[in-house]
This record gives C-alpha cells, sequence and structure tokens, in this order.
C-alpha cells in the first residue's frame, strides 16, 4: 500500500491527490507535508496512515518530548541532514530516529553498520522530522 492509496481509502478525492502531487512539483517539500498543507487530512492522521504504510510506528510521546540537544551527541549531524533523519535519544538499547516517508531502509541499514550500533526506527512527517530534527541539532527553520 501506498500513501496515496491509504489517503484514498480515508475518503482524499483523487483530484485533491493529484494537486498535492503537482504542489510537490512546483514547490517541493515531501508529499505528506503538502497534503497537510491543502489541509486534506490532519498531522495525527497522516501519522497514523504513515505508520501503516511503512509499518513502523510513530514515537512514544514520552521519547518524542525528551528530544534534546543531548541526542544529538548520539548521531552526526551531517548524516541527520543528509538522510532526513532525527536522532530522538536511546529508545530499548538502541538509538532512536524519526524517519521519513518513504524509508530507504537501505540507507538505514548503512547508517547502523557505520554507527555500529542498533537502531529503532519510528515515523513521522516531514514536519514533525524537522521540529525534532532543529530540537536536537539546535537549528533554526
Amino acid at each position: 500500500e501506498t500513501l496515496e492509496t491509504a489517503l484514498l481509502g480515508q475518503g482524499v478525492a483523487g483530484e485533491d491527490l493529484v494537486s498535492a502531487q503537482a504542489r510537490q512539483r512546483r514547490l517541493g517539500a515531501s508529499f505528506d507535508t503538502n497534503v497537510l498543507e491543502l489541509g486534506l487530512c490532519s498531522e495525527a492522521e497522516m501519522n497514523e496512515l504513515l505508520s501503516v504504510v511503512q509499518r513502523l510506528p510513530p514515537p512514544p510521546e514520552s521519547l518524542a518530548k525528551s528530544v534534546s540537544r543531548s541526542s544529538a551527541e548520539l548521531f552526526p549531524k551531517a548524516l541527520a541532514e543528509r538522510y532526513g533523519l532525527a536522532p530522538l535519544g536511546v529508545f530499548e538499547k538502541r538509538l532512536a530516529l524519526l524517519v521519513r516517508y518513504p524509508v530507504d531502509l537501505a540507507a538505514i541499514d548503512e547508517i547502523s553498520f557505520l554507527l555500529s550500533r542498533p537502531v529503532r526506527l519510528f515515523i513521522g512527517t516531514e514536519l514533525q522530522r524537522k521540529r525534532m530534527q532543529n530540537t536536537a541539532l539546535g537549528d533554526v527553520e
């Protein structure tokens, strides 16, 4: 299942999805961001759909709230920016990362190998990932 088919299943009109895709080509950003900015669903609904489509859970609220600059010490900023990841901290003895849709599992495997550390993946919207990445890495949007 793709995000598009999941949105159709939630009652979003096909022409609205075409508009979101056209907007993405014109303005950039991710497909999920364009869907949210067009008001086709809420961020909570999008997170739920992303979780189903990617078969990854959203981050637990306690983990999401604990993101801080100390999270960045666990993960190189250059890798976070290159692959669009947000370090969340340690969860169940693994490096917790917020990933974007679609998840590049080959890149995640490579990162885990490079860091010699197992990772735990969580899915979120591009906007959520940017907020957490900014918090962890100390960037300003």
